[in-house]
């Protein structure tokens, strides 16, 4: 059934969007080889933009992916030039607000290659408190100045919540993608300059396999690379939720591979 909604999407607009609680998201899709979609494939997109357009403290994160037609280095060139198409829509919009992740032809695929064909964009956004003096102005003329790992890294300070991070996992295992690494160095990092700061694993399994212990386990694998680090396990805590909190509706392999996840709440001291 999955596979038939998705077919129906790329046949009548080449566009699938979902959504949740702690994302917006939106898959576009392409043609065998192409990098580009056709202005009026783009409508539903542009009304789902126009509520991000000029949000200065949102957070674009895209994922672009290839078939596994051609050699893996000519697959990555075309995600990375997917991407690039997707930025120029992306209007109003700073440089340093995007993450871009092209992974090529990465994912395990089926026979339907049209599923790979992508980018995928994840829209984060940040509640702003109310101005306290002049220190939340002085706070955000000074943002602009920031790298992406620093604005990464202010996102940690967000207590009581799950953080979603790009900690993800291959399928039916603990191990952790190549790419999850970046964020895992910079939670070492957080962890290591508040050493007072005590966190909550909390892990995540996809699809319709409810596995509780592999989620379980999963969170585990992330504290094992906390600890292996001189992160004292004392100041972590575990939880596996199975497939009971998925992040986004599961259409496909890459979105599948969203909800295989763990996230991390930082614990008020």
């Amino acid at each position: 059934m999955k596979h038939i909604l998705l077919v129906l999407l790329i046949l009548f607009s080449h566009i699938a969007f979902s959504q949740s609680k702690k994302d917006s998201v939106y898959v576009f899709f392409f043609k065998s080889g192409e990098a580009k979609l056709k202005a009026d494939s783009l409508v539903a997109f542009n009304k789902f933009y126009r509520k991000f357009e000029k949000c200065t403290q949102c957070t674009f994160e895209l994922k672009g992916f290839a078939d596994s037609v051609g050699n893996s280095d000519a697959n990555i060139r075309l995600s990375q030039k997917r991407i690039n198409y997707v930025k120029t829509l992306l209007t109003g919009t700073s440089p340093k607000q995007i993450r871009e992740l092209p992974f090529g032809e990465k994912l395990s695929q089926s026979s339907k290659l049209q599923h790979y064909r992508k980018v995928i964009l994840f829209v984060k956004s940040t509640k702003i408190s109310a101005p306290v003096e002049n220190k939340t102005t002085i706070s955000l003329s000074k943002a602009d100045t920031l790298t992406p790992a620093q604005k990464r890294i202010r996102e940690f300070d967000q207590r009581n919540r799950p953080v979603r991070l790009n900690i993800l996992f291959q399928v039916n295992t603990t191990n952790l993608t190549y790419d999850s690494r970046d964020d895992l160095d910079l939670l070492v990092q957080y962890m290591t300059d508040n050493p007072q700061l005590k966190i909550k694993l909390d892990g995540h399994v996809c699809c319709d396999h409810n596995d509780y212990i592999l989620s379980r386990n999963r969170a585990v694998e992330v504290m094992r690379y906390l600890t292996q680090r001189k992160i004292d396990a004392k100041r972590i805590s575990v939880e596996g939720h199975g497939n009971t909190k998925p992040l986004v509706e599961e259409i496909d392999a890459a979105t599948e591979q969203v909800n295989r996840r763990v996230e991390v709440t930082f614990l008020s001291e």
